[in-house]
């Protein structure tokens, strides 16, 4: 969407951090695509409170905190459907398969050029977030340990 006016900002560094580097700078898209690396706590929340939305490719997720920190500013998610993202961003963003950079640009794309979706997926993700308190974590915590003290829960559930 060449036609659109954005910037994608990529944050943090991965095994494909180099390739990446070189497909931008190929593909002449410097004026499009920032690489920050690794950025500072305030960096992240700068990002986080400026950006549109934020989008989360991940091949594999263990629960998504970089997902649900969007969400507490109120920022809607394109992520992929592994692990902890889907359960964390339930109805405030795009989920895409691992690896399929077409449904992800598709919902890219969709992002960028729908305001109105931005602003219902937005207002979805502030309401997502509030269900993500310490003292709400900590309680599911305390409740899974004792169901395991207690032999209710077992490896299988």
């Amino acid at each position: 969407m060449r036609d659109v006016d954005y910037k994608l900002i990529m944050c943090g560094k991965g095994p494909e951090s180099k390739k990446v580097s070189k497909l931008i700078k190929k593909y002449n898209l410097e004026d499009r695509v920032e690489m920050k690396g690794w950025v500072s706590e305030e960096e992240k929340l700068r990002l986080m409170s400026t950006c549109r939305f934020f989008v989360m490719p991940s091949i594999y997720e263990s629960y998504g905190l970089a997902a649900l920190e969007a969400l507490s500013y109120g920022r809607p998610i394109v992520c992929t459907d592994v692990d902890g993202l889907p359960g964390n961003v339930k109805d405030a963003g795009y989920y895409v398969k691992p690896k399929d950079s077409e449904g992800l640009a598709k919902a890219i794309n969709q992002m960028l050029a729908d305001d109105g979706l931005r602003k219902k997926l937005s207002d979805n993700a502030i309401k997502v977030s509030r269900a993500f308190t310490w003292d709400d974590q900590i309680a599911k915590t305390e409740k899974l340990y004792r169901a395991i003290v207690d032999g209710t829960v077992g490896p299988e559930d």
